[in-house]
């Protein structure tokens, strides 16, 4: 099964991607799912038992370094199987180098 990554950064993009993300089964992809950390974005999420990581969230660019091994670790166990055929979403590092490779 392909796998196929979106990006969420908010609430309303979860929604944009909604039907897609609950029928991924009979479109034949696997999901997934970096989120920027909201609680409703969480509480959607999660409502729907859909498995997610959770990017950098961090406004300060120090922030977002001392968080890098933290994203680092999330996308070396996302990408064991390097199947990941396309991103939807906003532009993101993570998000983007799943796709890539």
């Amino acid at each position: 099964m392909i796998k196929i990554s979106f990006d969420l950064g908010h609430p309303a993009h979860y929604l944009a991607f909604r039907n897609v993300l609950l029928n991924s089964d009979n479109l034949g992809f696997e999901p997934l799912i970096f989120i920027q950390e909201k609680e409703s974005l969480k509480d959607l999420l999660i409502e729907q038992n859909l498995n997610f990581l959770i990017r950098t969230n961090k406004q300060t660019t120090l922030s977002r370094i001392s968080l890098l091994p933290r994203d680092i670790l999330y996308i070396r166990k996302a990408m064991k199987e390097r199947d990941i055929v396309s991103n939807f979403g906003k532009v993101s590092i993570v998000g983007s180098w799943a796709a890539k490779h």
